[in-house]
């Protein structure tokens, strides 16, 4: 599972599983004491406040050695930025230039939601928020808008984007890369027009108002240039492009396109798709062997490096790109992998996983494994210390794993009488076996702690985390920093 504050924008099918099987939590860990700055004997723990603030964080990031991290609050709604220059053990707040934030926009029950986030691309940072929403339960229907800035110096200085658009059409991001020195943003350009009351023609006119789009810059102070390309300006249906990648040399684009999509009844129903650019984004070439998904495609981050190869996680498929290749190869995995699985690379081409399976529409269990020559060898159902789970069914939930020192961690939480508890999740045996630490005695006046974001530091193999200070489901009160590193 993804972090929750990483940027994220979906077009899916509404599914609804009714299943009946139940949600548990296994026995008890022994927790430390708090004050205790060690986890098991493993982990040092340095926790260091951020604000007093109740805070939103809406992504974190690590750039030149520094963290910065977008966040927003109740009574300061515009986006707020933490830095950190020494590893999450101190940090410095400062203003973007954006403007009040919402909770990102929706159409129905089928969600488009850029909301806000926090990118990195070379040198460059890029954060966006939703200023407007699409709302289709009033009597105005009309689509959204969206603010992006752009900062050159780790986030102390920003400067709001002047992106162009075609007549009648408003930009979004979500995605940014760099090549050869250039900022090159990835979204959409959106119709503006409000849309019709009847439910059927605003879907007609949704389904025709996206097009794909790209923006370039080598000084964004300066403003930026639309790429226009034949392949996406005024074709017909919907493409919007979710992530960018320099690869091999070249930009890579995943996306969706309704073009060739089986249609929804009542939603958007893109398929996955992925395009090519040697020429810096100039022109694009469509590019052969996706897999085709099931219903709607999920726009959170799809790839990442894997020796060498850009690996798309894609369902239960591996799907890779070698340098040099210009299609996908496809690798059935095996039944038992779950298809959204986190993976973190172990020597001697294992992997560690961790996912969060939903077994019903109110139920969710976190569990871990490790992966070895494309065969699941080890699957582990997490289990948290003292949780009174008071859920129908039971919820928790594990993150992306990364490397502390020797040993695998992820964070995880389970829901404590309404509170999303944060833990550290761990295996001392590369994902073979795990243990579970829960992380309230790292929180000021006998709070409790929930996961807002975290970055695993690959080069100092270090897990800095930044949660929320909870003392009831409905109640935070502050921010906090956690750097968790190895006592080896």
């Amino acid at each position: 599972m993804t972090p929750p504050s990483r940027t994220l924008f979906a077009l899916t099918s509404l599914t609804v599983l009714l299943v009946a099987a139940a949600c548990g939590n296994g026995p008890p860990d022994q927790s430390g004491e708090r004050g205790d700055s060690t986890i098991n004997g493993l982990f040092t723990v340095a926790a260091s406040p951020v604000s007093e603030d109740r805070l939103v964080v809406d992504g974190m990031v690590e750039i030149e050695g520094s963290l910065v991290a977008l966040a927003s609050s109740d009574s300061r709604p515009a986006g707020l930025v933490f830095r950190s220059d020494d590893g999450g053990l101190s940090w410095n707040e400062s203003e973007t230039p954006l403007p009040d934030a919402i909770a990102g926009f929706d159409y129905q029950d089928h969600d488009f939601s850029p909301g806000a986030g926090l990118v990195v691309a070379g040198d460059w940072l890029v954060a966006f928020r939703s200023t407007s929403k699409v709302d289709m339960t009033g009597d105005v229907r009309s689509f959204g808008q969206q603010a992006v800035a752009v900062s050159d110096d780790l986030g102390a200085t920003w400067q709001l984007a002047d992106l162009p658009a075609p007549p009648g059409a408003a930009p979004f991001v979500w995605t940014a890369a760099d090549i050869d020195g250039r900022l090159v943003l990835g979204g959409a350009t959106q119709l503006v027009t409000d849309l019709p009351a009847d439910r059927e023609q605003a879907f007609d006119v949704l389904s025709e108002a996206y097009d794909a789009a790209f923006w370039t810059s080598s000084d964004p102070a300066a403003g930026f240039e639309r790429l226009a390309a034949s392949e996406f300006d005024g074709v017909a249906g919907a493409q919007l492009i979710g992530e960018l990648v320099a690869f091999d040399g070249r930009l890579i684009a995943i996306g969706g396109d309704t073009t060739q999509a089986e249609p929804g009844c009542c939603y958007l129903n893109p398929l996955r798709v992925a395009w090519e650019s040697s020429g810096g984004g100039g022109s694009w070439s469509p590019m052969g062997g996706l897999p085709l998904p099931g219903r709607g495609y999920r726009g959170a981050p799809a790839s990442v490096l894997i020796d060498g190869e850009l690996v798309l996680r894609t369902g239960l498929e591996r799907v890779s790109l070698s340098p040099g290749s210009s299609g996908w190869a496809v690798q059935p995995l095996p039944d038992e992998y779950w298809a959204d699985a986190d993976q973190v690379a172990l020597p001697g081409g294992a992997a560690a996983m961790t996912w969060s399976e939903n077994r019903a529409c109110d139920c969710s269990v976190a569990s871990a494994g490790r992966l070895e020559q494309g065969a699941v060898v080890s699957r582990t159902e997490l289990s948290f210390d003292d949780c009174q789970d008071e859920s129908i069914r039971g919820s928790t939930v594990s993150y992306a794993p990364g490397l502390i020192g020797e040993q695998v961690a992820a964070l995880a939480s389970c829901d404590d009488r309404g509170v999303q508890a944060a833990s550290l999740a761990y295996s001392a045996d590369g994902g073979m076996t795990w243990a579970t630490e829960r992380l309230t005695r790292f929180a000021p006046n006998d709070g409790d702690l929930a996961v807002e974001s975290f970055v695993f530091l690959s080069e100092e193999r270090v897990l800095v985390a930044l949660l929320s200070v909870l003392s009831s489901p409905s109640q935070a009160g502050g921010l906090v920093a956690l750097r968790i590193l190895s006592t080896d």
